[in-house]
């Protein structure tokens, strides 16, 4: 009797190429730009992002070396490539160069909140980058980048400018900008203001307001302060976009007692003051926690139709499921919600990439924290077509036979970084649980579809290679599909999908 070697990678395949390859959609890329515990730094959050004006994709994040009142740099990583791939850690704020000066702490100095925009409209500067920060959660600090993020001012102490007198009111604690990308404005009077979505406590509250400039990053004052402390109403992080009409619209975290967990305000003045007071925002779904919202398309720059974007997690008592939201009406209501991200997730941004494609920047991974992560995925992906129902027909023809056995090995790949979202879209891929992913999971259900409409399965032996791996359990995949066939019930039950799968490879199997 021979024992079964382990299968050790099912990405030891031969992927085969087909015609229906070039219309696959319904996906999002997903790549690990910073991970926790690599690169120096114990662990990575507060991602913003934006897309330079050189079309460079630039994602920040705070490097900690533990908690929100650690040790912090912020750094950068770019991407030349939308998102595809990305370069090496940058540092752009060291706190080093902080410490003990001008009455700071002498070690552990926090440097975060982040918010860059770019200032596309400066005559002088076109492209520069800004960049307003926090230091202690107390003091305000702006660098810039006239190289697209390659280099920052700062003075010969590798310090940057402060800004706190300015746009800091005494009586005031807990202070940060963003933390999300800032804007510009381009309509009406106030178009080429920089604005800057910020927060505060003040007596121990709660409360949110807005940093801006004039004169392209020169000078920087505070605008718009909302510090009603009732209790039913309390913002803090929140994320601007400019309307189509050139009023402002402010989504914000909301730590009160009104319905949901977010709220929002609008602005006529670009941002000088709130029309009135930040209302509670229920028809979006998402923890206590940071969201971002940007501008997708905008009918008075040629599109057909007003589109914004909305991220955050789900879930509305944990930190899961990231999740892609869509407003046709400037933010009036939402709707097509989209999961990308099953599981742990938290803080987030959002960049448009082109008239296409739109990029997440978002903290995930398998726990909470462990990674952030950068997704780009098309516009269209977030409205798939409806799945036909039919059980085992991959290629969606409506009938289940010899070609979607053909389909689903040419679309093999289930080491890939994709992650599909749903529909008949995700069914020609591969994902025939609609879990996310392709995998054995559903390999094994191909089969037993197949086996169920009398087509023959042998096909699908290519995709299993067994391999060694030393000191591993014999295991394999080959005994796996000489199985009999499990029930229907296995099939629509994820535990005990999941179970007979683990059985499989935990098994010796006899070969003739």
């Amino acid at each position: 009797m021979r024992r079964l070697r382990r299968f050790l990678s099912l990405g030891m395949v031969v992927v085969c190429t087909c015609a229906m390859s070039s219309t696959l959609h319904a996906e999002i890329h997903k790549r690990v730009v910073f991970e926790s515990g690599k690169e120096g730094y114990n662990i990575f959050r507060i991602p913003t992002m934006v897309k330079a004006a050189n079309g460079d994709i630039l994602a920040f994040a705070e490097a900690r070396s533990g908690g929100d009142a650690s040790e912090i740099d912020v750094v950068m990583k770019r991407s030349t490539d939308n998102g595809d791939t990305w370069g090496p850690l940058q540092v752009v704020i060291e706190n080093d160069h902080y410490r003990g000066w001008d009455g700071l702490p002498t070690e552990n100095v926090t440097a975060g909140n982040q918010s860059p925009v770019v200032d596309l409209l400066d005559p002088q500067h076109p492209g520069r980058i800004w960049m307003p920060f926090t230091l202690e959660n107390d003091r305000v600090f702006v660098t810039y980048s006239d190289d697209h993020g390659k280099t920052w001012q700062a003075d010969s102490d590798g310090r940057a400018r402060e800004i706190t007198a300015a746009v800091k009111p005494a009586g005031w604690g807990w202070y940060a900008t963003g933390p999300v990308h800032g804007i510009q404005l381009e309509r009406g009077t106030h178009a080429g203001r920089l604005v800057i979505p910020s927060d505060h406590t003040i007596s121990g509250d709660w409360g949110a307001h807005v940093v801006y400039s004039d004169d392209h990053g020169e000078t920087w004052a505070l605008g718009a302060v909302y510090d009603e402390t009732s209790g039913v109403i309390k913002p803090n992080e929140n994320v601007a976009v400019e309307l189509v009409d050139g009023s402002l619209y402010f989504n914000s975290r909301d730590n009160g007692t009104a319905p949901g967990t977010r709220s929002i305000a609008y602005s006529r003045d670009g941002g000088l003051t709130y029309d009135g007071p930040f209302v509670a925002e229920p028809q979006l779904s998402s923890p206590v926690v940071q969201n971002a919202v940007v501008r997708f398309q905008a009918t008075d720059e040629g599109d057909d139709q007003n589109i914004l974007l909305h991220s955050a997690p789900s879930n509305p008592t944990s930190r899961n499921d990231m999740t892609i939201s869509v407003s046709f009406d400037e933010g009036t209501t939402w709707e097509k919600s989209t999961l990308i991200h099953p599981g742990p997730s938290a803080y987030s941004d959002l960049v448009k990439i082109d008239s296409q494609q739109f990029g997440v920047l978002w903290e995930g991974g398998d726990s909470l924290y462990q990674e952030i992560l950068f997704g780009a995925m098309s516009f269209d992906d977030l409205d798939p077509v409806a799945f036909n129902g039919v059980e085992g027909d991959v290629n969606q023809d409506g009938i289940v036979d010899a070609q979607d056995l053909e389909a689903f090995v040419a679309s093999w790949a289930p080491n890939s970084d994709r992650y599909f979202l749903g529909g008949a879209d995700s069914y020609i891929n591969g994902d025939l649980n609609f879990d996310g992913t392709q995998n054995l999971h559903d390999a094994v259900l191909l089969r037993s579809y197949l086996h169920d409409a009398g087509v023959a399965t042998a096909g699908l032996q290519p995709l299993f290679h067994p391999v060694s791996e030393p000191g591993s359990l014999p295991l394999g995949v080959a005994g796996a599909l000489s199985l009999v066939h499990f029930s229907r019930a296995h099939q629509h039950n994820r535990s005990s999908e999941t179970s007979f799968i683990t059985n499989m490879f935990t098994t010796r199997y006899s070969l003739p």
